[in-house]
């Protein structure tokens, strides 16, 4: 405990002398953003006659003399761990490091880029922390890098929206009407910083750039829905909350959003926004009555939500895709799929670009296709939309374990086992990402698609590279399933 308590006091200490010398030395803002082992510990913003510019660089600190061990001819070696370094290179903002000598009271920089970093003997990665970087000296170099992200924004802005969700690029693109160089700077830290979503989406968060006040309440509705698209639903809800307080005419849509990201993860909090939100609606607020529905339904509940015939009256001549999309999933619980699917369809029609209703559209098909009440272009119509959301998700980062599952379960069942393996395996062999090829469920939906097409070994491998579980169990049961050929069987080594 003492040794915990010995490292946070220089923690807080290097970080004290870090907010001290980049505003007397440099005159720059300095703003901590709370520690941890490999965030991003401040952001320094730059002034321009006095006054905040929103060109922001990110900062790590680290402090003490375990970081002054590994000397080179001219500085330090500075050793992080991989996952650390490609937190920082995917981070929306330039990231510099920051080595803090207690004793002689002086800090040491150097930008963590991929030009920067080095790969030693073993492997491990590095990066050069020269002793002539005094703090002194970052003045300009930041500058120059917060300046440079800034400038290159607005050339790079029709790029950057192509890789955000379509609908955060249209939120965006409305605000290009009135404020373009503002909304392209948002629209590159948003692109720039997809990969780290959560990081990037709290930066803007805390930092409040001035161009992002500048820009308003949609400023803040389009970072709210850049974090829902990756999947971080409590800092949307977060963000549309400091939105409702800095611009209250936008109080009522912006709280009864959070309530309703919030209904599966804080329904207390969710009970709490939309009990505001019903309090200030002058009328019938579709979404809200939605929300209290969800929220006096048992969670763990897979029947279908009873309704009133007032609130369904209400409900059925809402133009909402949001409404439309929660009525198509009622009637799916209750096993009326031909309604559902009418449903999910005038969803996606309202709102043609949103993944979540490709795929809940595509997840019903395949529902209806397997029961007695199946259409003939039931599947092909499922894969064809399955894919559609998982190649828009891999347009913009987005999250795929959803879609992807939807799609595997669509070509399956239409007997198309090749293109199973070309969206289940990774490049060359495919077209998953890494971190999809990793899921085990995915490498089961390979392993089924390889002994599908003969390819044993290919199974085999599959198999036994997932971990132990119900993924491997089922995927072993389905290897050692007899085919239905007597004699090939009494050949397998599993048959005997």
């Amino acid at each position: 405990m003492a040794m915990t308590a010995d490292t946070d006091e220089m923690d807080r200490a290097g970080i004290a002398l870090c907010a001290l010398q980049v505003t007397s030395q440099l005159g720059l803002i300095f703003r901590e953003q709370g520690t941890s082992d490999f965030g991003v510990d401040a952001q320094a913003e730059m002034k321009r006659e006095g006054r905040p510019t929103g060109r922001l660089v990110g900062l790590q600190i680290k402090t003490g003399p375990a970081y002054f061990t590994k000397p080179y001819e001219y500085g330090w070696i500075f050793r992080p761990k991989k996952r650390h370094v490609q937190y920082w290179l995917n981070h929306s903002l330039p990231v510099y490091v920051l080595l803090v000598d207690l004793d002689a009271m002086t800090v040491y920089w150097q930008e963590i880029t991929e030009q920067q970093l080095r790969t030693g003997p073993w492997g491990g990665v590095y990066i050069q922390v020269p002793q002539a970087n005094v703090l002194s000296t970052a003045g300009g170099p930041w500058a120059a890098a917060a300046e440079k992200f800034a400038s290159t924004a607005a050339e790079d802005y029709e790029d950057n929206l192509g890789r955000l969700a379509p609908s955060t690029a249209a939120i965006l693109r409305e605000l290009a009407g009135t404020r373009a160089g503002d909304a392209a700077l948002l629209c590159a830290h948003l692109a720039r910083g997809r990969h780290a979503p959560e990081l990037t989406a709290r930066t803007l968060l805390v930092s409040t750039p001035p161009w992002l006040a500048d820009l308003g309440a949609d400023g803040y509705a389009a970072v709210a829905d850049f974090a829902h698209s990756h999947g971080a639903d409590a800092l949307a809800a977060e963000v549309l909350l400091a939105g409702a307080d800095r611009f209250p005419p936008r109080k009522l849509p912006f709280i009864t959003s959070a309530g309703m990201l919030l209904l599966s993860s804080d329904r207390d909090q969710a009970r709490e926004l939309l009990e505001s939100a019903r309090a200030m609606s002058p009328s019938f607020n579709a979404r809200v009555e939605i929300g209290f529905l969800i929220l006096g339904h048992p969670a763990e509940s897979a029947a279908s939500i009873r309704i009133s015939a007032e609130t369904a009256s209400h409900l059925a001549v809402v133009d909402d895709a949001v409404v439309i999309d929660f009525l198509a999933r009622q009637r799916a619980r209750a096993n009326d799929l031909d309604a559902a699917v009418t449903l999910a369809e005038k969803a996606l029609a309202v709102e043609p670009n949103e993944w979540q209703f490709l795929d809940h559209l595509a997840h019903l098909l395949i529902r209806r296709s397997v029961s007695v009440h199946r259409h003939p272009d039931d599947q092909k119509r499922a894969a064809e939309l399955a894919e559609r959301a998982v190649d828009q998700l891999h347009q913009w980062d987005g999250p795929t374990g959803q879609a992807l599952l939807t799609l595997l379960w669509a070509l399956g069942l239409a007997g198309l086992p090749s293109m199973v393996l070309d969206r289940a395996m990774p490049p060359p062999n495919g077209r998953a990402s890494a971190q999809e090829a990793a899921r085990p469920e995915v490498i089961s939906a390979a392993a089924t698609a390889a002994l599908a097409l003969g390819r044993d070994e290919l199974a085999d491998a599959l198999v036994n590279s997932l971990p132990d579980g119900i993924d491997k169990q089922f995927a072993v049961l389905r290897r050692e399933a007899p085919s239905g050929n007597l004699e090939s069987d009494r050949a397998s080594p599993s048959f005997r």
